[in-house]
């Protein structure tokens, strides 16, 4: 069976996840391309899809699509966090994916999106990018911001420091 690298390297830019990469065979082999501006979607009961020039703490160097695109999880339930693992299904987790009150958004600069690992608490993110909440709105843009991934937050996406109430196990 031959199959056209063309359509591979399609279907894995597709997968949001980050689950999916291609490995080139030299050097001179095609990179998946960095989507720009950095975006964060909020999925209606699930994970953070976020696409751009990542660095995810936690991501592996053997994880090249990490780089580019991920799901993150927001429930608080995943084994495997950062990462979604849709443990969210699991746990009846439930939200619209909300974001703010309606506004112009800008395109957010350029520039490499860092997210990294609070101890015990949220995701800070920091560097360029958009936030579009679950109904497809561009509904916010920054350069940093603590998003929520234990679940409890009443201003979901972002962190409102409910997992200090709720003790969140956060590894």
């Amino acid at each position: 069976m031959h199959v056209d690298v063309e359509d591979v390297h399609e279907v894995v830019a597709r997968c949001p996840t980050g689950a999916l990469s291609v490995e080139a065979r030299s050097e001179a082999g095609r990179r998946e391309e960095v989507a720009a501006p950095n975006r964060l979607v909020v999925a209606s009961n699930g994970p953070l899809y976020v696409s751009g020039d990542l660095d995810i703490d936690g991501a592996g160097d053997d994880q090249p699509s990490l780089g580019v695109r991920a799901a993150l999880c927001r429930c608080g339930a995943s084994k495997n966090k950062p990462f979604c693992d849709g443990a969210h299904d699991e746990v009846g987790f439930r939200d619209a994916g909300a974001v703010g009150e309606s506004s112009s958004v800008d395109e957010p600069e350029s520039g490499p999106l860092e997210i990294k690992r609070i101890k015990g608490g949220p995701l800070l993110a920091t560097g360029p990018f958009s936030i579009v909440s679950g109904s497809g709105r561009d509904a916010w843009q920054g350069e940093r911001a603590a998003l929520c991934r234990c679940g409890a937050s009443k201003n979901k996406p972002f962190c409102d420091g409910s997992h200090s109430k709720i003790e969140f196990d956060a590894d």
